[in-house]
């Protein structure tokens, strides 16, 4: 849940992050997009056509500037 503080600035918009699968060779696919909108809980999902067994990572990353911002290793 994102707390009001993420108000957008004046003519800006919330900030944006992205769920990201990273396959054992390191090619990252993007699975969904979603605004950090305040007072609301996210439960962002997406598909891939990766089987579990050919996933490394999942991570949660800023879409303006690409960071990673969590990683999760599948094992």
């Amino acid at each position: 849940m994102y707390a009001e503080v993420n108000d957008p600035r004046p003519g800006s918009s919330h900030d944006l992050y992205s769920i990201f699968v990273v396959d054992r060779s390191g090619n990252a696919s993007e699975i969904k997009e979603w605004p950090a909108t305040p007072n609301k809980q996210m439960r962002p999902s997406g598909t891939t056509p990766l089987k579990p067994s050919q996933i490394a990572d999942l991570e949660i990353r800023e879409s303006n500037t690409n960071e990673v911002l969590l990683r999760a290793p599948l094992s």
